[in-house]
């Protein structure tokens, strides 16, 4: 009965590793007083390297206009085609629909796990900008 539990920990922990190296790579590199002529360039922080949605003001609405998508593996196959929704920030919204109809399509979408391949695939906008 604890094999699992163990399972459950060691995921944590390799978790919990991944988040540390990800909070010291984003921090800024310690300043010295003295002269390091051996030191190498500054290596870009790791916020600088993605990419940021700044809007000018942020309340969370997420709107999808016109989406269509194909998975990778079966472009031929359409799963979503002109889905239009608008989610508003601050409110739950359930998406609701019979198996296969692109319910976690559309989460995913909306996560970043799948990018649509163009503009003619739709727009996917948080506060009104193209994410």
């Amino acid at each position: 009965m604890a094999v699992p539990l163990l399972v459950v920990l060691a995921k944590g922990k390799i978790a919990a590793a991944e988040l540390a190296s990800l909070i010291v790579s984003s921090t800024p590199p310690h300043t010295s007083t003295h002269d390091d002529s051996e030191a190498s360039s500054p290596q870009p922080y790791k916020s600088q390297i993605l990419r940021r949605i700044t809007p000018a003001r942020f309340t969370g609405d997420l709107c999808l206009t016109n989406i269509t998508f194909s998975y990778p593996t079966r472009p031929d196959t359409p799963v979503l085609s002109g889905i239009n929704m608008y989610l508003p920030a601050r409110k739950t919204t359930y998406i609701v629909g019979p198996s296969w109809c692109g319910k976690s399509t559309i989460g995913a979408l909306l996560l970043g796990q799948y990018a649509l391949p163009s503009k003619d695939n739709g727009n996917l906008l948080l506060d009104e900008q193209d994410i």
